[in-house]
This record gives structure tokens, sequence and C-alpha cells, in this order.
């Protein structure tokens, strides 16, 4: 049987910014360190409110080698022009084109341990060398991000048809704990570093100024974050997204994404840390709740 390692991502899109200002613009306004990307790696950002609050969080990679000011976006597609108008707005006279190319790619994303090399070969690995291929710069158990160019869609899919599971990429996410921007983190309310953004290399703090970096920075220094992710499961279908969750007969946190009966929370870390160690539960919709650390979050 062949392995399933492939996901398409149907909620995804790609914003490219081009010209001479490309990457000054965007290194006052994101979270991350732009000097960090190459033609072989991308970052993992997001962008913040002036106080310090999620507005989006995306992928930025630098399609060819030659060019560094040339850098692609890829948000979620729901966000896509919201995002397009938040950086026309802090653009003012800066020599930056923003333009969404969605329509010219697909995206997907291939899980393996071993090189991808040893994966890609052959016509595979022909057909490869028309895609950008970038290790997701989270976790290395999350893999590659693959963009297609689509009219290599088709090619794409019948070469590996035998290794797709449209399920695997929201699985495995979950199964490691890893919040997904707007579908898990509410804009102009949540802070990145309450859902572990420092962690997942979406935030650097020693690059300069950036929009809501002084927050972010305090916040971080000072050790105040009172609430994280957990993972949690059950033994039936868990209640819906944004369903409050309760330890003791109070409210300590929500349900984020879910797939069946695993699922991710945000929490008070005090009495979640307490459920954990008395091996006790938690409750939402009267469905019993047990929730797990999360290992790569501190």
């Amino acid at each position: 049987m062949s392995k399933k390692i492939i996901s398409q991502l149907h909620d995804r899109s790609l914003i490219k910014f081009s010209e001479n200002d490309s990457r000054s613009l965007l290194q006052g306004l994101i979270s991350n360190d732009i000097s960090l990307i190459d033609n072989e790696k991308m970052i993992f950002s997001s962008m913040l409110s002036p106080q310090g609050k999620f507005f989006c969080d995306f992928f930025i990679f630098q399609p060819d080698k030659n060019n560094k000011e040339n850098l692609y976006i890829d948000c979620n597609i729901i966000q896509t022009q919201e995002i397009i108008k938040k950086f026309n707005m802090y653009k003012l006279r800066a020599n930056v084109k923003i333009v969404d190319v969605t329509e010219n790619f697909s995206f997907f994303s291939y899980f393996e341990q071993l090189d991808i090399s040893k994966f890609f070969e052959g016509d595979r690995k022909n057909l490869l060398s028309f895609c950008y291929v970038r290790n997701d710069p989270r976790l290395p158990e999350l893999g590659n991000r693959i963009y297609v160019p689509k009219n290599l869609e088709k090619d794409f899919k019948k070469q590996f048809k035998y290794h797709f599971n449209n399920h695997l990429y929201e699985q495995i996410r979950i199964g490691l704990g890893i919040p997904d921007g707007i579908k898990d983190i509410s804009p102009d309310k949540d802070f990145p570093l309450d859902y572990g953004y420092d962690q997942l290399n979406a935030i650097s703090f020693s690059k300069g100024c950036y929009v809501g970096q002084e927050i972010t920075a305090r916040t971080h220094n000072r050790g105040k974050v009172k609430k994280k992710i957990f993972k949690i499961n059950a033994n039936k279908n868990l209640p819906k997204h944004n369903s409050e969750i309760y330890y003791k007969d109070k409210k300590i946190g929500k349900i984020l994404s879910i797939f069946n009966t695993h699922g991710l929370a945000i929490l008070e870390i005090k009495p979640a840390q307490e459920c954990i160690d008395n091996s006790d539960v938690l409750k939402s919709c009267e469905i019993e709740i047990t929730p797990s650390n999360v290992t790569w979050l501190n």
C-alpha cells in the first residue's frame, strides 16, 4: 500500500511582493526577521495591531535566488484582500507592488521525515523543478509546503495519486498541537504569545521595531502568559469550535480546532495543569474532556 503523505491545502492564497522596497516594508510590519529568508528558507510570521494583538499570520518565501525583493506571502484565503489592504495602507511612497497571484498556484503539504529528494525522482523530480518547495519553519514534523503552478496541478496529482490524504494535514497539525491562524485565533482580540507563536518561530526578539513589538516584547520578558494551547480528547466527538470549557464549574477556556474526538483548546494554565496532574477531566457541553500538554510548548 502506498504511503499517504500529501495533502492539498484548499484554504491558502499567495500574495506577491515585488520592487525595490519589499523587504524594508515587510521588516517594519511583521513580527519575524525578513533577513532570515533566502531562496531555500521560508519564515513563518504574524502581523499585529499596535496593541500587540493578532491580526494574521503567514509564510514568506523568496522564489528567485537572483532577486531578494521578490517575495511571496502564503496566507489564509479568507484574509487575502484584507492583508493586501493593510500593507497598501502602510506602503505610502515605498516602491512596492502587491498582487494577489493565488489563481496561478495550487498548495500542498508533504509529510516525510526522509529527504524529500528521495521521494521525488525521475519524472517526479522534473515536475518538482517547476514548483517551489520549502520546509515548514514551525516544526520539522510539519514537513514541506509545495507550491505547484496551476498548469501543472493535474500532472502533480497524477504522479502522486496514490499518496494523497487530504485530511492528513489537519490530523497532523492538531496532533502536534499547532494552532492555525484565524481558524483558532481571534483577530484584534488574542495575543500571539498565548498561542505559542514565539516557540513556532513566528516572532523575533532581536530584530528592530515593528507594529505591536513593544507589548509583545514586554509580555515575553516578564513571563506574563497566563493561558496556552493544550491538546484535548474525548470518548465521543468533541463539541463545536468555540464551545466553552469548564473545570470544577469554572470557565477556563474554549475549544479551537477539532478532528472528531481530538482537538485543541486555549486554557488558563494553572487550572488546566491541575486537571492534568490530578488525572481529572474538563467539561464542555456535558462532554468529559481530557487535556494534555503540547510537547513543543514550554
